[in-house]
Order: structure tokens, then C-alpha cells, then sequence
């Protein structure tokens, strides 16, 4: 496998800059909260008796401006964490495919990467997060700057509370293990039209599951909270020392506040982990072409196949729009004809890095089978598909596309060896479509799965899972909206965000194996990305002729 591509980097940068927005906005809750933590007293001697009394005494003391001391050192944390855990889960993610031998990664192994790559990340940093606990929890207009911080502490106070640190890295797995049982039930209870979640719907999982996992963990997170705060003048030598380690702290807790002094200050916890990590987890808001806005993408499907009849509207106008563009490389690529040379280029590179990660000995002991999604005149098929394959089946639901292809890949007008060659031509929609099972090494969908609804779109792909063979893959070559989704009234095709592809290759069982952007494209064209997407299980097919499908499709003869 290659190393990061430059997208990823940006993806990081763009994660790690809106962390520091909302650390930022977020600081001075973080700073009452973790004070207010990081007290303990018996209740008759409390200097805070709620929250607000840290706001308060900020105010009074005309310190409000250090209810943000320590912002610089946890921004700085949070920025380096960020770049870290990245290249940490893609190193730990390459090394378990590689050992493993999958093609893919599970949910469970994925959030097992996700937590090692978080432990290594909170041991790199761990000496940041320290150094942000005791400014915060300094007296108001007495922190210390880092480097005093730092350098008047012995490195083993450094790493105070990394134990704890590095047990909260379960933190998000049991928050998205939550999220996902709870989308899935409500995904599974709408009956007929399954559709993605709306932003309200997201917001309150996303709220509800992470409110679980921070009442899960949160007596460790106060006692790391204690472990790491700076001395008070108003505590003993003995109390500051008792409260360094796990046992003394909760054993200081029990005896000074009881068991409900273990989640003293989860309100505010809750409150400022819900606002900070509940993801909407989709960009839902669109527009048509028309400029027409939609709060979400239910709105916009409900109109468009809410019922059976509008539904079998949107199909048909589909390929009705189709049926009166000319057969040739212009008509189909919609007048940039010219476009041809630099795609077929990208997805052959593209196709080139997978056969070599995947198919390692292909040429030498494997006959590979594609099908081409879309079709049309089998371009992408005489281009670039059949030198790579020695069968290719072609799917295109416009019958003169289909038959100009059957034209174009006649064997007189190939530059291959006879040994590849196009065998079936599928006249038939994709969302209709069942492959023969276990025939397929590459099933190549390109500009043509924004014609199918999300319902449809996820159908399509678990039936098509059943046609590749095993290790086989998906590649996606699609139009990419910055985000949410754009309506095109005339071709009725959508146009979806990568956020809003990925939520959907989460319901399909599919995973990304690589993806690319296009280059050379003009301007004024949306962006175009490529995703290879294999099974979390591929079904392992024997050697015996693949079973015929009851409902297969017919072939144009």
C-alpha cells in the first residue's frame, strides 16, 4: 500500500483546526467544570457548592479573562493529538490488514484500532494535558505559563493520570457502539422507505449515546481531573498528596462525599461533551438546480419518491433524459467530450494501485471478470476495462447506449488478444440489477448511482456484494458535492457530499479501501472522486459454476 495522500493530510488540518474552534468557544465552561471537579471537601466546608460559584468568583475577583488560562497549551494539545491519532489508526490499520490478511476492517477491529491509536496519542501528549489541568485548575490569576509548568515538575508528575487517560480511550467506542445500535433500530423500524437520519434525529443519537458512555466512565475522568490539579493554598500538604494516585483519590472521594460524590459535576461534563461531540452524521441540507433549498435529504426524497408513483416517475425521467443524448463519447459525457483522456488516465493509475494491492498475482494464475455499471457506450470498457480483464459484462439500462457498445466492442474494432473480450450485455437499471453470484472480481460503477434513491442505493449494493468474488471490490467513481447534496431537476440524479456517501456505505456493510480525487478536470465541473469499497465479510464462493439468479435480467442479444 502507498503511503498518505495529500487529501488525507488536508482532512486532518481541516479536523484539527475545527477542534481548536470548538475547544476554544467551549474554555471557560471547561475551566468552571473542571475546577469545580477538581474540589474536595466534605459539604459543610465546600467553596463550591455549584458550578456558577466558580463563574462567580471569577467575576468578583475581576479575573474573567482567566477562566481562559491554559487555552494556548490545550489548543496546542489538541492540534498535536490530532495530526497523531491520524497517522497512528492509518499505521495500526495497514499493519492489521497486512497481518490479517481481510481486505477490509470490521467494526469491532475498527474500534479497537481507533482506541490503540488513541492510547499512543494520550502517551505523546499526556505531558500537555497535565500542564492545561493545573493552569486551569491554578487560583484565578496565578497560573503559570507552560514552560514554568513543565519544567518546575519532575517528568513522572509530567504523566500524571495517564493510566486513567489511556483507559477513557473506550470513551468513543462505547459512545459510537451506542450510536450505532440506536440508528440501526430506528433505520430498521422505517418500514417501506428506509431513509438516512435527519439532522434532529442524528443530533439527539449522537447527544443520547455519548450522555451513555460519559456517565460510564465518568468517576475516572474526576479522578484524573484531581490526580492532575494544581495545589491549593487551602490544601494540606497530606490532602494534595493523598489524591496523586487512583486509590487515594477514590478513596478521598468516598470519604469526603459519599458514592454520589464520584459524578460531582457530570451535568456540566454531559454539557460540554454533548455540545463538543455530537456529530450530525450527515450533511443532510441540499438545493436542487432550480436553487431550491431543502432542510434535509428526507424532505427532498419524500418529494421526489414518497409513493409508488413517484418513484416510478424519477426512474423513468431518469432514462427518458438519457434515451435523447446522442451515442458517442461527447453525448454521454454531456458536450466535454474532451474529458475522455484525462478520466480514463486517473482510473487507470487508480486501477493499476489496486490490482496491485488485491490481486498481486493477476496475469499470471487469475482470470478477472468485470462488470461495468452504467455503461453507456462502453467507454469506460474499451478504454481501460477489457485491457485489464478478460471478461467485462456490460449494465445500461438505454438500449441504443447498449447497443452502440455492443458495436465499439466488437472483436474487429479491439486492439486486445482474443482472450479478452465483452460477453453480456445487461439492458436493465441498476436498482432492478441481480448478479450472478461469485462472478465478479471488479464490479466498476462510474456517473451513474446518483440516479438511484438512498433506499435503492443500498439495496443495489448488498445484492451486488453477492456477485463479487472473494477479495473482489467496488470501485465508485462519482460527481462529489462540498456538501450535502444538489438536485438535478432534468436527469433527476443526486449529487452527494462525501459525508453523505459515507453514511451510506456504513448501511451497505461497505468500507473504504482507498479513494482519489480527479485531476485535470475543468473548473466549472463538480469534483470527481474514485472509492474502492470492499465487504467487512466477503462470502466465499466455491468452486462450482456460480448458481444462476431466478430474476436474472435479460441480455440484449
Amino acid at each position: 500500500m502507498g503511503g498518505f495522500d495529500m487529501e488525507s493530510l488536508v482532512d486532518a488540518t481541516a479536523g484539527a483546526i475545527g477542534s481548536l474552534a470548538s475547544t476554544t468557544i467551549l474554555y471557560p465552561l471547561d475551566t468552571c467544570k473542571t475546577k469545580y471537579q477538581a474540589e474536595l471537601r466534605t459539604p459543610n466546608l465546600r467553596k463550591y457548592r455549584n458550578l456558577s460559584d466558580v463563574l462567580w468568583e471569577a467575576i468578583s475577583k475581576r479575573q474573567v479573562l482567566s477562566l481562559f488560562q491554559g487555552l494556548g497549551t490545550k489548543n496546542l494539545q489538541s492540534f498535536i493529538s490530532s495530526f497523531i491519532y491520524f497517522y497512528g489508526y492509518s499505521f495500526f490499520r495497514k499493519m492489521y490488514i497486512e497481518r490479517s490478511g481481510y481486505r477490509s476492517i470490521g467494526t469491532k477491529a475498527n474500534l479497537f484500532i481507533a482506541a490503540v491509536a488513541g492510547a499512543c496519542t494520550v502517551a505523546i501528549t499526556q505531558p500537555l494535558d497535565t500542564a492545561a489541568s493545573r493552569m486551569q485548575t491554578s487560583d484565578f490569576g496565578k497560573s503559570k505559563g507552560l514552560w514554568k509548568t513543565l519544567s518546575e515538575e519532575t517528568w513522572e508528575e509530567a504523566f500524571d493520570g495517564l493510566g486513567i487517560s489511556i483507559l477513557l480511550t473506550i470513551n468513543p467506542a462505547i459512545q459510537y457502539t451506542a450510536f450505532d445500535q440506536l440508528k440501526q433500530r430506528l433505520l430498521d423500524g422505517q418500514q417501506g422507505n428506509p431513509q438516512s437520519l435527519s439532522a434532529l434525529t442524528a443530533f439527539l443519537l449522537g447527544a443520547a449515546s455519548k450522555c451513555a458512555a460519559t456517565c460510564l466512565t465518568y468517576p475516572a475522568i474526576r479522578c484524573k481531573v484531581m490526580i492532575q490539579a494544581a495545589e491549593s493554598e487551602e490544601d494540606t500538604y497530606e490532602e494534595s498528596e493523598s489524591r496523586k494516585t487512583v486509590s487515594g483519590a477514590l478513596h478521598a472521594i468516598w470519604r469526603k462525599e459519599g458514592f454520589i460524590g464520584f459524578f460531582k459535576g457530570l451535568r456540566a461534563q454531559i454539557l460540554k461533551t454533548v455540545t463538543a461531540s455530537s456529530r450530525i452524521e450527515m450533511e443532510i441540507s441540499g438545493l436542487d438546480s432550480n436553487g431550491r433549498q431543502f432542510k434535509n435529504a428526507d424532505e427532498m426524497w419524500r418529494e421526489e419518491v414518497g409513493d409508488s408513483q413517484k418513484k416510478l416517475n424519477w426512474y423513468r425521467n431518469g432514462v427518458g433524459y438519457w434515451q435523447g443524448v446522442e451515442a458517442s463519447v461527447d453525448g454521454v459525457l454531456g458536450g466535454y467530450g474532451h474529458v475522455n483522456e484525462p478520466d480514463i488516465n486517473s482510473s487507470e493509475a487508480f486501477l493499476n494501485t489496486l490490482l496491485a494491492d488485491l490481486f498481486p498475482d493477476s496475469g499470471r494464475n487469475q482470470r478477472l471478470v468485470a462488470l461495468d455499471c452504467g455503461s453507456g457506450i462502453g467507454r469506460v470498457t474499451k478504454n481501460l476495462l477489457i485491457r485489464y480483464f478478460n471478461e467485462v459484462d456490460l449494465l445500461e439500462p438505454v438500449s441504443h447506449f447498449l447497443e452502440a457498445a455492443r458495436e465499439n466492442l466488437a472483436a474487429e474494432n479491439l486492439l486486445v488478444s482474443e482472450d479478452h473480450k465483452a460477453v453480456n450485455f445487461y439492458c436493465t437499471p441498476l436498482q432492478e440489477f441481480t448478479p450472478d453470484a461469485g462472478r465478479y472480481d471488479v464490479i466498476w460503477i462510474q456517473w451513474c448511482i446518483g440516479h438511484l434513491a438512498d433506499d435503492d442505493f443500498v439495496s443495489f449494493f448488498k445484492r451486488a456484494k453477492g456477485g463479487l468474488k472473494p477479495g473482489g471490490f467496488f470501485l465508485l467513481k462519482e460527481n462529489l458535492a462540498r456538501s450535502g447534496f444538489v438536485l438535478d431537476n432534468e436527469d433527476k440524479s443526486l449529487t452527494r457530499s462525501h459525508t453523505y456517501f459515507k453514511e451510506l456505505f456504513n448501511r451497505c456493510g461497505l468500507g473504504i479501501y482507498r479513494m482519489k480525487d480527479q485531476k485535470g478536470f475543468p473548473n466549472e465541473l463538480f469534483p470527481v472522486r474514485m472509492y474502492a469499497l470492499t465487504t467487512e465479510t466477503p462470502k466465499r464462493v466455491g468452486p462450482s459454476k456460480p448458481k444462476r439468479q431466478l430474476n436474472r435480467p435479460a441480455i440484449i442479444k
